[in-house]
């Protein structure tokens, strides 16, 4: 409490008053994006940042970099929720965002992997000779919910054919021809 009065006070005086700011910690946010199998960083993939308190507004949107890194300076200290905005291409979605605590003046790193999508290869093979792989087999592929997901491929003159960007679940194969 400050109390100014004619008796502290006389004439033209000044009353020098000095106020102590106390210091916002601050820390830092280092997002590491990767390939589960493989470890190499994933490069292109949009985040949103929401501190837990809030988290209607996302407080800032980064993109890592060709490291697969994102670089958050400035946080407050304090929980907040990672959002992968955009599943990069070839991967599966992430099912659970990540929490992570921004503490005092320190860089907190975490490293969120995604799974690729899986291929499925099929080869043809002749009945009386397994050495012997068959062209020109069609087959077809359908999911768990007997969706198709690969329909009339052929096997090429290898008597192979590949089926790609599988999530995962149980599948049905289906010789056409």
């Amino acid at each position: 409490d400050i109390e100014i009065s004619d008796d502290k006070l006389k004439g033209s005086d000044t009353l020098d008053i000095s106020f102590d700011n106390e210091k916002i910690p601050l820390g830092n946010l280092v997002i590491n994006k990767i390939d589960s199998y493989s470890a190499k960083p994933i490069e292109n993939v949009e985040f949103e940042i929401y501190k837990v308190s809030n988290l209607e507004i996302p407080i800032k949107k980064v993109i890592t970099d060709i490291d697969g890194k994102a670089e958050i300076t400035g946080l407050q200290i304090g929980d907040y929720l990672i959002k992968e905005v955009n599943t990069p291409s070839g991967y599966h979605k992430l099912k659970v965002d990540q929490i992570v605590t921004i503490e005092d003046s320190k860089a907190t790193s975490v490293t969120i992997k995604n799974d690729p999508l899986r291929s499925i290869i099929v080869k043809k093979l002749d009945k009386n000779n397994p050495t012997l792989l068959l062209p020109g087999a069609v087959f077809s592929l359908r999911n768990g919910n007997n969706e198709n997901v690969g329909e009339n491929l052929i096997t090429g003159q290898d008597g192979k054919v590949v089926f790609n960007l599988l999530e995962f679940g149980n599948y049905k194969l289906k010789e056409i021809t």
